[in-house]
């Protein structure tokens, strides 16, 4: 069980314009990636995730780093493997639709301000955790048939209790 929830919180970032950017496997992909490499490198603890076709959710335990360092290196690495994977796939067509009128950037991912949103408490922390899992059988999304069935989330490691498909979660217990 956790003790402290200072650091504990409930992420949201959106694809620019809310596109269906996630939809392609190999883009959440690079999702997992990324989340794995943080968790390896002990920058977060990951408790729960869900990749939707254009936003992410993620229950997370900074660790190492504080909520600019983690948002600003995630969506750098995740838009740039993205755009690549683009690019490879001669997607170029639909690259232009992330075009940025930024003078620091080429193209636009991610929405500029994601959704933060502490955990206070174990009930909040569940309520968290239950609509990540949620989401994809949601009537507005209808992506699988159960929560557990949709690939892109914890909610079937949380289902039967192994982790193997995606071994860098640390799942809570209930």
């Amino acid at each position: 069980m956790l003790v402290s929830y200072s650091n504990i919180f409930f992420y949201t970032s959106t694809v620019n314009n809310w596109q269906k950017l996630l939809i392609n496997e190999d883009n959440k992909k690079i999702i997992t990636n990324a989340l794995e490499y943080n968790v390896k490198e002990g920058k977060i603890n990951l408790y729960g995730f869900v990749i939707m076709p254009n936003h992410i959710h993620l229950l997370l335990e900074l660790l190492s780093s504080d909520k600019t360092s983690f948002q600003r290196n995630f969506n750098k690495y995740t838009s740039q493997k993205i755009i690549q994977n683009m690019i490879q796939n001669n997607l170029q067509n639909e690259l232009l639709s992330y075009k940025s009128n930024q003078v620091d950037r080429i193209y636009q991912i991610w929405e500029r301000r994601p959704k933060w949103i502490q955990i206070q408490n174990n009930l909040i922390l569940n309520q968290k955790l239950e609509y990540i899992h949620k989401n994809p059988i949601s009537k507005k999304w209808d992506l699988a048939n159960s929560d557990q069935d949709y690939l892109w989330s914890s909610a079937k490691a949380y289902f039967t209790g192994d982790n193997s498909e995606f071994p860098f979660l640390s799942m809570l217990s209930h």
